[in-house]
C-alpha cells in the first residue's frame, strides 16, 4: 500500500499517514531497544483501523478518519451484542488518541442547520441609518 497522507495530528501538527493497517502521524517513531524492546520517540499518535472491533466496528475507514482529524469527533456505527446497530461519536483522547463517547447519544444532539443566504442583499439609501455624533 502507497502511504498517503490524510491530514494533519492532533497532536503535533504533524502529517497523519495512511498505511495498510493504522493512521500514524509522521513525527512517530518506533525504536528496538538493545534488550528488543519496542519504544517510541516523538509524537505517539496512532490510530488502527481495528481499533473499534469489539464494538462491532470492521474498520475505521478513510472518510472517518479524516472527518476526525478535522473535528476530533465523527459518528461511527457500532453492533451491539445482541446484533443491533447503534451509533456513538467517537472523539479525541489525549491518551488513547481516539475513544468512544457512551455518555452522548448522538440522536440527542442539536444538528445546526447551515446558515441560508438572503437572495437579494442590496442595500438601499433608505435602510441605511447614519448617525450624526
Amino acid at each position: 500500500m502507497d502511504e498517503k497522507i490524510i491530514g494533519k495530528c492532533i497532536k503535533c501538527g504533524g502529517n497523519i499517514i495512511e498505511k495498510e493497517k493504522y493512521y500514524v502521524c509522521e513525527n512517530r517513531k518506533a525504536i528496538k531497544d538493545e534488550n528488543g524492546n519496542w519504544h517510541t520517540e516523538g509524537c505517539d499518535f496512532i490510530v488502527f483501523k481495528d481499533t473499534f472491533k469489539k464494538f462491532g466496528k470492521n474498520k475505521l475507514t478513510l472518510k472517518e478518519m479524516k472527518k476526525f482529524l478535522k473535528n476530533k469527533e465523527v459518528v461511527v456505527e457500532l453492533v451491539s451484542k445482541n446484533g443491533n446497530n447503534y451509533k456513538k461519536y467517537a472523539v479525541f483522547d489525549e491518551k488513547w488518541n481516539i475513544k468512544i463517547d457512551f455518555d452522548t447519544n448522538v440522536e440527542n444532539v442539536k444538528k445546526e442547520e447551515p446558515v441560508k443566504e438572503e437572495k437579494n442583499l442590496t442595500e438601499s439609501a433608505e435602510d441605511t441609518l447614519t448617525f450624526n455624533i
